[in-house]
């Protein structure tokens, strides 16, 4: 199984990505779901079709890292993709606090002209 691993779900360009993600792995084959801390957004109509949803620590962010814990001890995945740094270094950590084999894929989504035209005043 593969996880897409998100703090929360709301309409932007890194959920996009992730469902145009889990779309395309699911149509090849795979099993996929995509966790998430919350739900901001109304985004049901958008997720994909035959991926499973689970939505983790609705009731606030202090759950999050406990639930996300049992979610891989009791699923144990075999790759979680995340695009967030926070939730990656929670990944790793967890990973070696409860020995899993869970492959973490960390990837950055960014635009590279803004910040740079930002910069230069």
């Amino acid at each position: 199984m593969i996880v897409l691993l998100l703090s929360r779900l709301e309409h932007g360009g890194l959920e996009r990505v992730q469902l145009n993600l889990a779309t395309e792995l699911s149509r090849r084959g795979h099993t996929v779901e995509i966790w998430v801390g919350r739900r901001i957004a109304n985004s049901a109509a958008e997720l994909p079709a035959g991926v499973a949803f689970r939505e983790i620590a609705p009731d606030g962010r202090v759950f999050f890292p406990y639930r996300l814990a049992r979610m891989l001890t009791s699923k144990r995945p075999a790759t979680v993709f995340t695009t967030a740094n926070d939730l990656a270094c929670v990944m790793v950590l967890l990973r070696k606090v409860f020995r899993l084999r869970t492959k973490v894929v960390v990837t950055q989504h960014l635009s590279l002209s803004a910040p740079r035209r930002l910069a230069r005043g």
